[in-house]
């Protein structure tokens, strides 16, 4: 059944190159089914799903037909990424998988349009998604990942536009988005309160829209404890990793840290092997606590104590939002407020762990 959608959703995307080259008949069975590289016993099925929602018209001996509007009743939402998703990371895939719940459960379906920003690039109008809007096939678009203003506002001027994760900015782009100030004065407060007085931030690039509002909560939340917070205790490990293993070894060394707050769960993940490899005990000698609460936070070393960024109500909402339509005025910008889950990665930090840490 998983391929039948998944062809499915492939020619859904043939349809639309169709509509927008003006042809109306499809490729025949024994084609698609070359082109997809699937059998054509799976293009059948899937083909058969398209006609009962009035995308294609089949025709006994004569061949499939794109209709020249879609006679459909269900609600049909196309989910927008910046690069194809297999450059996107695994972070898409819970979202995806989110939204796919959420969709089902209210009988909506979604279409996935990946690489937008290339797309655009290259042509701002006739583009896969532009098209499939302007040929009736898309009843809204929901964005994803960091999207350029430039492509979000063009599809606004199309359809109705949800960002998930990801404010607007203020640009009339409803949004709902974790509270990443709130996520980082929830972390540091919560590892100061198991006693840790030497708390570090982690994260693999400081451009990351979430990085700047995680160190203002957590520098704000310390400054309220008393605590400190320079320069020396923000670390940016980069993703490389021969690169990864000697930056964190060199600030390793110097560091009289007791607990590490990270921007996101599979930083945190590497970070604790990292700690393992080099002899110290997660969390006996250092605490870690991850961000996103991931499904794969518990196949960490140690299972991951994290903040929870609250991805399935972010696509509960966004669904909602299609289905029985926006609240009144401006498009909604909602901020959801960031949970912690406690596993098995921090730990109150000792009465000799606090000696040493606080050794400058």
């Amino acid at each position: 059944m998983a391929a039948v959608v998944e062809v499915a959703e492939r020619i859904r995307g043939i349809v639309v190159e169709s509509r927008g080259r003006g042809e109306a008949r499809l490729p025949s069975e024994r084609g698609l089914a070359e082109r997809l590289g699937v059998s054509r016993a799976t293009v059948a099925k899937a083909l058969a799903g398209l006609a009962r929602e009035g995308l294609v018209v089949r025709r006994h001996g004569s061949g499939t037909y794109v209709l020249d509007r879609p006679a459909r009743t269900a609600l049909c939402l196309g989910v927008g990424l910046r690069h194809v998703i297999h450059k996107s990371g695994p972070h898409f895939g819970v979202l995806l998988g989110a939204l796919s719940r959420h969709a089902e459960a209210r009988g909506v379906h979604l279409q996935i349009f990946e690489g937008l920003a290339g797309q655009f690039r290259a042509d701002p109008v006739a583009n896969p998604i532009s098209r499939a809007i302007s040929s009736g096939l898309l009843d809204g678009v929901i964005l994803i990942s960091r999207m350029p203003m430039d492509v979000a506002g063009r599809l606004c001027e199309q359809t109705r536009v949800a960002m998930l994760n990801n404010t607007a900015g203020g640009s009339g782009v409803a949004s709902v988005a974790c509270d990443h100030y709130r996520a980082g004065f929830l972390a540091a407060g919560y590892l100061a309160r198991r006693g840790h007085t030497r708390i570090a931030y982690a994260t693999d690039s400081l451009n990351h829209p979430q990085a700047p509002a995680n160190i203002s909560g957590f520098r704000s939340a310390l400054e309220c404890k008393g605590l400190p917070f320079g320069d020396e205790d923000a670390w940016v490990l980069p993703a490389n990793s021969d690169s990864f293993d000697r930056v964190f070894k060199e600030k390793l060394a110097r560091s009289a840290h007791t607990a590490i707050f990270v921007r996101h769960d599979f930083l945190a993940a590497r970070l604790i092997r990292a700690l393992t490899r080099a002899g110290r005990r997660v969390p006996g000698d250092v605490s870690v606590m991850g961000m996103g609460d991931y499904p794969w936070g518990f196949q960490s070393p140690v299972p991951l104590t994290t903040v929870d960024n609250r991805f399935d109500e972010m696509c509960r909402i966004a669904v909602e939002w299609f289905c029985d339509g926006w609240p009144e005025g401006q498009p909604p910008q909602v901020f959801l407020d960031p949970r912690i889950v406690e596993r098995d990665s921090v730990a109150e930090a000792c009465a000799a762990t606090q000696e040493k840490g606080g050794q400058r």
